[in-house]
């Protein structure tokens, strides 16, 4: 019966004033510290996927070298890219890995441009490209692989590939 009348009794209206600023007071505290927290994180965290030196992110860079991939690859497929080039090419050194293989590969048409902090190599494989009479014959065409080789590997920058076959109509 007591506990009856004590609820009875009792006026719920909401919040007092102190009520209300004390609990903004706690949610503004809880608010800075955890921004702190995260800007000190973000700070010496070296695999931030934010904006790197211009970059976008893993992901735009990724979809940047695949889209440099296919540009090279419609290129370096065609018959009209001699073997010899690719050949020459594959087996120096100095232009295999490159930042700009427009330039140093002598690839026709507009600069394609990849991000910073990537190599583009390519690479032959052991399925050899035969000379074009071989090929008529019906030899096998070459497999080929262009790779994006990271200055330095981790969750940021990660190694790509692309394995292309030449010379396209032969494929």
């Amino acid at each position: 019966m007591r506990y009856k009348n004590f609820k009875t009794k009792r006026n719920l209206k909401g919040l007092t004033s102190l009520d209300f600023f004390v609990s903004l007071s706690i949610f503004t505290v809880f608010i800075s510290v955890f921004l702190a927290v995260a800007q000190i994180i973000i700070k010496f965290s070296s695999d931030y996927q934010g904006n790197i030196q211009g970059s976008p992110g893993t992901a735009a860079d990724q979809h940047k070298i695949f889209v440099g991939f296919e540009r090279l690859i419609n290129v370096l497929s065609q018959p009209g890219f001699a073997r010899k080039n690719i050949i020459s090419i594959t087996n120096n050194k100095s232009i295999k890995c490159t930042v700009d293989p427009s330039l140093y590969w002598g690839i026709p048409g507009e600069k394609i441009i990849f991000p910073t902090g990537y190599k583009i190599c390519l690479s032959a494989t052991p399925s050899a490209e035969a000379n074009l009479n071989d090929l008529i014959g019906g030899s096998k065409a070459g497999i080929y692989v262009l790779h994006a080789i990271p200055e330095q590997t981790n969750s940021r920058y990660l190694p790509l590939r692309k394995i292309f076959c030449r010379p396209k109509p032969y494929c």
